[in-house]
């Protein structure tokens, strides 16, 4: 048996929805990434901009389920449940929803993907331009391996 805790962490009138099945370990991480800098979320630009004390938040424990085994799926579900409950990912601080299902995935995989695209036009064209330019300086390589194995073939 595994127990999972749904906890959310207040910031303000915004809401961080989580999930964990280990609490303590999971309030640890939360306190070392707090203030670190490098840590770059709704939730923890959030804190860094408000200015709260990690003793100040408000985190609490919303629900505690047990489950049969350790299925990471079935945690997301339930995590995802609160996440629509709280509108967390609209008007709060989760950055993506816990779970979605295949159908929803493959629609917002696309979407996601034209997003990505659009924003980072510039990164993408030098990508393609250098894998052009390596491809081709790669083919000629290859062709002056062909012409030295079929030189030395002949000799």
């Amino acid at each position: 048996m595994k127990k999972v805790t749904i906890y959310y962490i207040k910031v303000g009138n915004l809401y961080y929805i989580g999930s964990t099945w280990d609490y303590a370990e999971c309030l640890i991480k939360h306190k070392a990434y707090y203030k670190n800098e490098h840590v770059d979320s709704k939730l923890y630009n959030e804190n860094r901009n408000a200015d709260f004390d990690f003793k100040d938040l408000e985190i609490k424990v919303i629900t505690k389920v047990i489950m049969n085994r350790h299925i990471e799926i079935e945690r997301r579900k339930i995590q995802q449940i609160y996440i629509e409950k709280y509108d967390s990912v609209n008007a709060g601080l989760n950055e993506r929803n816990a779970y979605v299902s295949p159908e929803e995935f493959k629609k917002g995989l696309s979407i996601n993907q034209k997003k990505y695209n659009n924003k980072n036009k510039d990164k993408i064209q030098a990508y393609q331009k250098k894998y052009k330019e390596t491809a081709k300086l790669k083919k000629e390589i290859d062709n002056i391996f062909k012409i030295w194995n079929n030189y030395n073939n002949i000799f």
